[in-house]
């Protein structure tokens, strides 16, 4: 993504941060937390809740972890980011315009062989998910999720 465009991206997700901190308190903010209160509440949520507990403990759902955890082994060994130094600053527009700055000098590099280490373990994740989707367990989950949401 052009930098220019990371930056209109930035200050669109301030821009909302922003409403989100004059929500925090009000008569929308208390709904909304009345409404999510409720709908985690209902049978069908509980039952979701309960398929994706059997399903984390099945073998489709430790394979996949695996599968997950290998992936982000990948990445952390592959992709190499500059590090970001500690902010003196304990005002949060001064730890802002920081980040700011920092994040136009960020710059993010992976090998071409890490490149491939990467794309080979996302490759394992789209095949395991192939194979865990056809599964009973995982089946259930998602009829459980379905009639939740």
């Amino acid at each position: 993504m052009d930098n220019a465009h990371v930056d209109n991206l930035s200050d669109e997700l301030d821009d909302v941060a922003d409403q989100y901190k004059h929500l925090k308190g009000s008569k929308w903010d208390k709904a909304y937390k009345a409404a999510w209160k409720k709908a985690l509440s209902t049978k069908a949520a509980k039952a979701t809740f309960r398929r994706m507990h059997t399903f984390r403990g099945s073998k489709e759902g430790k394979m996949l972890h695996k599968e997950m955890v290998d992936l982000k082994r990948a990445v952390k060994k592959n992709l190499k980011v500059t590090d970001l130094p500690d902010s003196d600053s304990s005002d949060e527009e001064d730890i802002e315009e920081d980040m700011e700055d920092i994040a136009s000098t960020l710059t993010i590099k992976v090998t071409e062989e890490g490149q491939d280490a990467i794309e080979k373990d996302a490759i394992k994740i789209k095949a395991s998910m192939k194979k865990v989707k056809a599964t009973a367990v995982y089946k259930k989950f998602e009829v459980s999720m379905k009639k939740w949401l």
